[in-house]
């Protein structure tokens, strides 16, 4: 039993694609420009050979010099990447492909063979994927170059309609979803808008700022209601995945039916406010929700009750970790700073050091112990947990996080340089305002001044 995300965001309605791509491969092109001397290998995951195009036609825009060195199984490393010697100066990106044809598998194994030596002082190398078919293949014959990726990028396009190659064996998209590959997730979803989507698979397709290619497509029934719950439409006759969306983000009139619905899911219940009362743990939790709202101290009793039923194996860890926020959260909200700074640290270690967590979750967590160390005037711990809100944001492949990582840095920033924190909040406000999250804009507005 697990809960991923207690709260789960959704923007306000579909943005231009062309907006949501400027934003990954803003986020590439920055990361490259930034390189100086280090080596910068990456990962794109394109739907089809338009995308592809398109992202180097854009990596070219951001002063990006684009060198193609396609990859066989003859040469599997392009004698122009081969003889490369960059400097601090270097702007050139050697763009491996040739993944998608019958070949294509031997060429990854021969890559797989060299692929310690992609990785080189001044050197740029992007490693461009075309269809899940081929992605599944990366995952099969090289995974220590699919391990070695320090960045991925999305670019999905209107194309994504005609694509092949959508078929990933489920073993491949399970492994996704233990070791919380949010990139691979959200491209295996965009590019087969025919899969059926679990609640959190269409809310990660919305965050990464995809969903709206989708609206005219022939989607499977439950992705389509989704899709009309997310434009604000109504719904009729819906499964598991949309009776939690509409719980989570709409106002139901029969609450009795929708949770009937999600009978064996208690941790989507917990997460709509539903009736957990078959699950110890999950009531428990739901009581100490319900007294963070009265105001009540949460007693050591309380919290040592919560962590033994958390401790058991039935439990996940998505929902060990909720579990200490939530204890944090009560915590705080008694000004019982000893009891949220242990909660908080137990939090940080479940992420840290456990099983594999989804990023989303990671940032919660780590963004609330940058708050709580920076209250208490630990700039050093601070500024980890603001370090580690770095890589958990990019790992979610979303706006939403980056628009959250730009308001977490302004919060941390504005007691010791109040013009460059009002920088951080207007850089907020402007990916929220672009992605349409009117909530979180107008919270960056208010901070920002």
């Amino acid at each position: 039993m697990d809960l991923l995300l207690e709260k789960s965001a959704w923007s306000d309605g579909p943005v231009p694609p062309a907006t949501s791509a400027a934003f990954h491969v803003e986020g590439l092109a920055r990361w490259l420009r930034a390189a100086g001397a280090e080596p910068r290998l990456a990962l794109a995951l394109c739907s089809g050979d338009g995308a592809a195009r398109t992202l180097a036609a854009a990596l070219g825009a951001h002063g990006v010099e684009v060198v193609p060195a396609p990859s066989t199984a003859r040469t599997p490393v392009h004698p122009a990447l081969a003889a490369h010697q960059g400097d601090h100066f270097n702007n050139r990106l050697f763009w491996v492909d040739g993944f998608e044809d019958a070949d294509g598998e031997a060429a990854l194994a021969a890559l797989e063979a060299r692929s310690a030596g992609l990785k080189r002082m001044a050197t740029w190398v992007l490693v461009v994927i075309e269809s899940p078919a081929a992605l599944a293949r990366l995952e099969r014959v090289a995974p220590r170059l699919k391990s070695a990726f320090d960045r991925r990028c999305l670019l999905l396009d209107p194309g994504v309609a005609d694509l092949r190659g959508t078929d990933v064996d489920p073993a491949i998209v399970e492994d996704w979803r233990r070791r919380q590959r949010v990139p691979e997730l959200v491209y295996h979803a965009g590019c087969a808008p025919r899969l059926a989507p679990t609640y959190d698979d269409f809310s990660r397709l919305v965050r990464s700022g995809y969903a709206s290619l989708h609206v005219e497509l022939e989607l499977d029934p439950e992705r389509r209601r989704l899709m009309d719950l997310w434009q604000g439409l109504p719904v009729t006759d819906p499964g598991p995945a949309a009776a939690e969306a509409i719980l989570r983000h709409r106002t139901p009139g029969d609450r009795a039916a929708l949770a009937t619905l999600l009978a064996r899911a208690p941790g989507a219940r917990y997460a709509c406010g539903l009736s957990v009362d078959d699950v110890p743990l999950l009531a428990g939790m739901a009581r100490l929700r319900d007294g963070i709202a009265e105001g009540r101290a949460v007693a050591p009793t309380e919290i040592e009750a919560l962590r033994n039923r958390a401790a058991t194996a039935e439990i996940g860890p998505h929902l060990r970790v909720h579990m200490e926020l939530l204890v944090a959260a009560a915590a705080a909200a008694a000004d019982d700073v000893a009891t949220c700074d242990d909660a908080l640290r137990g939090a940080v270690a479940r992420v840290r050091t456990g099983a594999p967590v989804a990023p989303e979750l990671v940032f919660e967590v780590e963004e609330k112990s940058a708050q709580l160390h920076a209250l208490l005037n630990r700039r050093g711990p601070a500024k980890e947990a603001l370090d580690r809100l770095d890589d958990a944001a990019r790992l979610t492949a979303s706006p939403f996080y980056a628009g959250r990582l730009a308001l977490a840095k302004g919060d941390y920033t504005a007691p010791l340089d109040p013009a460059r924190a009002r920088q951080w909040f207007h850089q907020a406000r402007h990916v929220f305002e672009a992605h349409r999250y009117g909530d979180w804009a107008t919270q960056a507005k208010r901070e920002g001044g």
